[in-house]
């Protein structure tokens, strides 16, 4: 007996094949993002470092949410368990899109048939936004599956009347919202679910009435880590001022919502409309010159006709949907799909609804769970009208071919674009770049340590203390440390030397060690970044009395001062401290004070600066400190230039 696959089989495979491989390839392809690496960065002293938390990295746009639900600092620590490479983080996102796509094949599948779910299935794995929302690690990209997840058991529970399923939708919930809270928006739909198993599951309201108050103690029990951040956060967040903010936020007032704003958003989010303009409508990484990038392979214009045809194919099934359930309703007539359809459709609008009420700025992200309610509402229609006879068939076949291939195009357009057009900044270069430099530097270091400097202002974004946390990131798995010298501070050297790094605008390699080498190429042709290898601490000459110095009770002893010139009244003057860490991490952060006085102690000039993050002190490093001293402009010519350094607490 030959055994063959089944079609139903071979439907799912073909679904997960092109989800797959439009979300899991080249995880590198994207610029890490700035609320990428500050999730990162938790994720890791979570995981690496045992560093509990239990807020979100990240703030949101509600005043009464100062921060995230942890959750998601939780999900992105999991990769992070096998391997401190951060692709692997974006391969554990795009993981959890194709398992979302899965969940919603067999959902419709279940209701609707193999026909609706294969169309529904495809449509999805194609889906740009959801790609995109596939691609990179970020609080909203996680809901996807617990939104899939929140759609199946809701049906399970409340339409087919299973009790597990009733308990698991609560928890399902609740995830979603703690992936991101603008999914609260999907409890007022949760509420028809219930009101659905009420009304068709007359004799078995007690059992249902107890597992809907089982799922709210899960409910209530999933959001315990998130409440005790937010009230250790701030105490007061129950306080009637608090709730008052709350109230206020909700009925506060924003920029006027136009009907061609909701229109577009929707065809955006249904369609991948004006990702010409807008190719980082989704990741926030695109350039709006992308179609006219050099060697681009951009879809052509006429392309766009065809997502603006999605979305209002979209539409129109949609409203067919809408018009069955109201003639079936009007009729008597029931069927097993008549609660999946409702509930697909309403998702597919309701979040609309949200866009043009809610009180604070709505962007696409807050909407996500509209594309897995009106897309497969598309699929479904698609299917039923593929059933009618063999033209149309024919017809639905071309139809979804050219959906298929337009998204699919536009997905690896965009991701080919990151590469033409990604290296327009120093940080705005993809992953894979960043973590080649990270390589490259390795590979130097011949057992040395790694010191990674952040001391340029690349964009508003991109200022010193952004910067720590996109090299924390690139460089976990290596033995480096960061240090951020803007402001100053001082840079290590370990007694064997160390592979000193920078990005190419910093003053500090070529001010002490000279040119050094370059690594990556911007797209204007300018290099990316710079290193050195310094196999000792550089040797200087101490010019600045007194040449002898005291150890300091943290375990700190000055070796000297540099200097390039003397002392001018009125000028700043470039100086260099030297000194010797002889004990491990003080416990605490301390500055410098450098003065210079005269021989009877008038002091003529002043400059402080951190001496070294606390956790950055290691036993027999060499620091350096670069100081710019301004000379008092009243400075006797004569006078005798006397350094005197003190050491003193930040916390004191």
């Amino acid at each position: 007996m030959t055994l063959r696959p089944r079609a139903v089989d071979l439907s799912l495979a073909a679904v997960l094949v092109l989800a797959a491989a439009l979300r899991l390839p080249y995880p590198g392809k994207y610029h890490l993002v700035r609320d990428e690496v500050g999730l990162l960065d938790y994720a890791l002293a979570l995981a690496h470092r045992g560093q509990w938390t239990w807020l979100g990295a990240n703030q949101t746009t509600w005043s009464f949410l100062p921060r995230h639900s942890p959750l998601t600092v939780y999900l992105a620590a999991i990769p992070y368990l096998f391997s401190p490479d951060p692709r692997l983080g974006r391969l554990w996102v795009g993981a959890l899109g194709v398992a979302a796509v899965a969940i919603i094949y067999w959902t419709v599948r279940r209701y609707f048939g193999q026909r609706a779910a294969l169309a529904a299935g495809l449509l999805l794995a194609a889906h740009t936004p959801l790609v995109d929302w596939s691609s990179f690690v970020w609080n909203p990209n996680y809901a996807q599956v617990f939104i899939a997840g929140w759609i199946l058991t809701g049906l399970l529970g409340y339409a087919d009347g299973k009790r597990r399923a009733q308990v698991i939708h609560w928890l399902m919930l609740s995830l979603a919202i703690q992936a991101h809270p603008g999914n609260v928006l999907l409890a007022p739909l949760t509420l028809f679910l219930i009101i659905v198993g009420w009304l068709r599951h007359k004799l078995e309201r007690t059992a249902l009435v107890r597992a809907t108050l089982a799922g709210w103690l899960v409910f209530a029990a999933s959001l315990i880590p998130w409440g005790i951040g937010l009230v250790t956060a701030n105490p007061a967040m129950l306080s009637a001022q608090s709730v008052g903010q709350a109230a206020s936020d909700v009925a506060g007032s924003k920029e006027e919502i136009h009907l061609s704003s909701v229109i577009a958003t929707f065809a955006n989010l249904t369609g991948s409309t004006a990702r010409r303009e807008y190719p980082g409508l989704f990741t926030g990484n695109g350039l709006a010159e992308a179609s006219e990038a050099a060697g681009n392979w951009w879809p052509p214009q006429w392309i766009e006709l065809v997502f603006q045809t999605q979305a209002a194919l979209t539409f129109v099934a949609l409203t067919f949907v809408f018009a069955r359930l109201a003639l079936r309703r009007h009729s008597g007539r029931s069927e097993e799909s008549l609660i999946p359809a409702a509930l697909l459709a309403l998702l597919g609008v309701w979040p609309l609804a949200a866009f043009v009420v809610s009180p604070v700025k709505i962007t696409s992200f807050y909407l996500m769970p509209l594309t897995f309610g009106a897309v497969p509402c598309l699929g479904i229609a698609l299917a039923e009208a593929a059933g009618r006879n063999v033209g149309a068939k024919r017809f639905v076949i071309a139809l979804t071919g050219i959906l298929l291939v337009s998204q699919t195009w536009l997905s690896l357009a965009t991701a080919r674009e990151h590469y033409l057009t990604g290296n327009v900044g120093r940080f705005d270069a993809p992953l894979d770049t960043l973590l080649s430099a990270v390589k490259e530097w390795n590979a130097a270091r011949d057992g040395r340590e790694m010191i990674i400097l952040a001391e340029t202002v690349e964009n508003q974004k991109r200022q010193p203390v952004d910067q720590i946390y996109f090299w924390r990131v690139a460089a976990e798995g290596y033995p480096a440390r960061v240090v951020q010298i803007s402001p100053p501070q001082g840079v290590p050297i370990p007694s064997g030397g160390a592979v000193i790094v920078s990005t190419v605008g910093g003053e500090f390699i070529p001010a002490i060690f000279g040119a050094g080498n370059f690594t990556g190429i911007l797209r204007n042709g300018e290099p990316m970044f710079r290193w050195v290898v310094a196999p000792e601490p550089p040797p200087f000459s101490f010019d600045l009395f007194p040449r002898t110095f005291s150890l300091f009770a943290n375990g700190a002893r000055v070796l000297g001062i540099d200097v390039l010139r003397e002392p001018k009244a009125g000028e700043d003057l470039s100086l260099t401290l030297v000194w010797k860490i002889e004990r491990g991490d003080p416990g605490a952060e301390y500055s410098f004070s450098i003065r210079l006085v005269d021989e009877y102690g008038n002091r003529f000039g002043q400059t402080d600066g951190l001496s070294l993050n606390a956790g950055l002190w290691r036993a027999g490093d060499t620091e350096i400190n670069r100081f710019t001293l301004p000379v008092s402009a009243d400075n006797p010519n004569n006078s005798k230039p006397v350094a005197q350094v003190l050491m003193y607490a930040n916390d004191s």
